[in-house]
């Protein structure tokens, strides 16, 4: 079903697919009007039977994850279902968070530096099929990125190692490993997809390091949060025994105020 669909509204499909270059892959006239090209006879019929493929893969995906998790129920004891649970919306959020970030930042910004960068140079033939195979390598790699604080958080709850202690001291290799994801999963090698990739891979690591800490608050004190929850709570209790002893309160400021020659009865 979800193969026939896809065949179906295959021209919405690949409108929306080559929606983030903006009409940059081809020359906006003679006929071009910014969309891909292909270069032999069955180009666009490979290009289509990748599309319904993934498409049917899409559609068969929900009864895939529901049938492997109907074959676990009875194998994981009642108290950890709710967390196996947790753990599949957590995992498919973030992968599509992935997929989004690919689609609505990285190639838009990205293709539009590359393709503009030999701008009055030359013009751009973009063959359909190697654009379908960048956006595809682009959104399985950000998707499997973007699982960095799922997993981190797994292992801390579950495997118990790493814990926060032994994650924070990650921090230091983090930019590293950044700019190697940067590397390879970029197309090209300049500055501006490099970021996109290493930026993000460092920002999620920080919220890995959260949920890590989250999981054994007592391994440490992440960014000060513990000293901050204290001075909150320390004001709260004031507010409230102000509120509930304002005669009290008055005399203490008054007796304050005496002292300091403020007021002088």
């Amino acid at each position: 079903m979800g193969g026939v669909y896809t065949f179906y509204f295959k021209v919405e499909i690949f409108n929306w697919l080559i929606a983030p270059a903006n009409g940059l892959l081809s020359p906006p006239l003679e006929g071009f009007g910014g969309k891909p090209v292909y270069g032999s006879v069955t180009g666009m019929m490979t290009a289509t039977l990748a599309v319904v493929a993934k498409g049917a893969l899409i559609a068969a995906l929900p009864m895939i994850v529901y049938s492997i998790l109907s074959l676990m129920k009875p194998w994981v004891p009642p108290r950890f279902w709710r967390f196996v649970t947790f753990l599949t919306i957590a995992v498919t959020l973030s992968y599509l968070a992935g997929i989004a970030f690919v689609y609505y930042v990285m190639l838009p910004v990205g293709l539009g530096f590359l393709l503009n960068f030999g701008a009055g140079i030359a013009t751009p033939l973009i063959d359909i099929g190697e654009y379908l195979a960048l956006l595809t390598a682009l959104m399985s790699a950000m998707g499997m990125v973007f699982l960095i604080p799922t997993m981190m958080f797994l292992f801390s709850k579950l495997v118990r190692f790493p814990k926060y202690r032994h994650w924070k001291w990650g921090r230091w290799a983090v930019p590293f490993f950044a700019g190697f994801l940067g590397m390879i999963l970029t197309p090209s090698t300049d500055t501006v997809n490099f970021l996109m990739v290493g930026l993000p891979v460092m920002g999620l690591y920080e919220i890995g390091l959260f949920s890590t800490w989250l999981v054994d608050p007592s391994e440490g004190n992440y960014l000060f949060l513990k000293t901050i929850g204290r001075k909150i709570r320390a004001v709260r209790n004031a507010v409230v025994w102000v509120i509930r002893r304002p005669i009290v309160a008055w005399r203490k400021v008054e007796r304050v105020l005496v002292r300091h020659g403020i007021i002088g009865w």
